[in-house]
């Protein structure tokens, strides 16, 4: 079997050193080449069409979200995963349109990093029509996805869409369940999600919130329960699918 190929862009040496080290440790990756500027970047990843690229955003030359438009726009683009100390919510946006597999905060564990690149490689990342409506409703409720514990929760709206009697289980069959798909434990999924929750509510813009989805938290004092959150964001976003399926249909689509 053929090992991923990965392209590795940071304007740090020793920091490309070290993941370069980190990464071939794995044998089933392989740095095939870095960069250290977004020009250099561009033109190496033109020939060599790496299966994963990891870069930074704050890049001399041509920073990293204009190499990934550029990447983009002439249909070059791998899929990628951006690594860095640089977040806002705007730029959470910018990097969801682009089709980002993940985006991760400096410093990352390379457990973390590495599961990362194996998923961008393998198309997990890849997102269909739901999941791109799951994922902007949760960034619009101020939980964007690069969050620890943000794909236990997408993956419990999603299934909650899917077969809403999930919840009647859901320490026994819910959690357990999205445990198996991450390789981790039922407590943790639990955890986790209580943690995106709260910090989307404390941390997230009311204003937008609202704008998204109306007065729909307006009679909660505090951050719903994990039950709560995940049946109402299920219920709304499966009314909104209804509706772009009705709309698309009706345009002939």
């Amino acid at each position: 079997m053929e090992p991923i190929r990965v392209f590795l862009l940071d304007t740090s040496r020793d920091y490309l050193v070290l993941l370069r080290e980190a990464l071939g440790r794995e044998p089933d990756l392989l740095v095939e080449d870095v960069s250290r500027d977004g020009l250099t970047a561009y033109e190496k990843l033109s020939a060599q069409r790496p299966d994963v690229l990891v870069t930074e955003l704050v890049l001399p030359g041509l920073d990293g979200l204009g190499l990934l438009r550029r990447l983009k726009s002439e249909d070059m683009m791998p899929p990628a995963i951006v690594l860095s100390g640089f977040y806002t919510d705007r730029m959470s946006q910018a990097l969801s349109r682009l089709g980002v597999a993940a985006f991760l905060p400096k410093p990352c564990s390379v457990t973390e990093l590495t599961q990362r690149i194996r998923e961008a490689a393998e198309g997990r990342v890849r997102l269909s029509g739901t999941d791109l409506l799951i994922r902007d409703a949760l960034l619009d409720f101020g939980i964007p996805a690069h969050l620890s514990g943000y794909r236990y929760l997408h993956s419990a709206v999603r299934r909650t869409m899917e077969d809403r009697s999930v919840l009647r289980g859901i320490t026994k069959i819910l959690y357990p369940d999205i445990a198996r798909e991450f390789s981790t434990t039922g407590h943790c999924v639990e955890r986790s999600i209580r943690s995106v929750v709260s910090r989307g509510w404390e941390t997230g813009s009311p204003e937008r919130r609202r704008n998204r989805f109306g007065t729909l938290f307006d009679s909660l004092d505090s951050a719903p329960s994990n039950a709560r959150f995940i049946a109402t964001m299920a219920e709304y976003l499966q009314i909104g699918y209804a509706r772009t399926e009705f709309r698309d249909r009706s345009a002939g689509f």
